[in-house]
């Protein structure tokens, strides 16, 4: 069975978890009404080496300029299929493993919510 990596705001700090490995600590986390945001790590890296999770705020630099996303989950073909997807109003784009190269995890919408203000095409 494949790990799952998440990550859970406690008390203002990040704690990090693996599925199936810590269910328990995180159902008592639940109920202890600590756990106040559980988030999927993407499996994959910026490129700094920065673990990507749901809901990050990532900077592109490449070859069509700088933009700043989103990054989320969507299923396809009724729920089949999943990616992870870079995601801004007007576009989402599918993230694939060459293009972490050229993105930097900035914040994420929670702790930088200014930031996701600003996930359209910057200046």
């Amino acid at each position: 069975m494949d790990k799952i990596k998440l990550r859970g705001l406690v008390d203002g700090k990040w704690e990090f978890y693996v599925l199936p490995e810590d269910a328990g600590y995180i159902a008592g986390r639940i109920k202890q009404k600590k756990l106040k945001l559980l988030l999927q790590f993407t499996g994959l890296l910026d490129k700094h080496g920065k673990e990507i999770y749901v809901e990050d705020i990532v900077k592109t630099d490449n070859r069509e300029g700088v933009h700043k996303f989103v990054v989320k989950y969507e299923n396809y073909y009724c729920g089949s299929l999943g990616a992870f997807v870079f995601d801004t109003e007007e576009d989402v784009s599918s993230v694939h493993c060459e293009a972490t190269e050229c993105c930097e995890v900035i914040g994420n919408i929670y702790e930088n919510p200014e930031l996701y203000l600003e996930t359209e095409e910057c200046e």
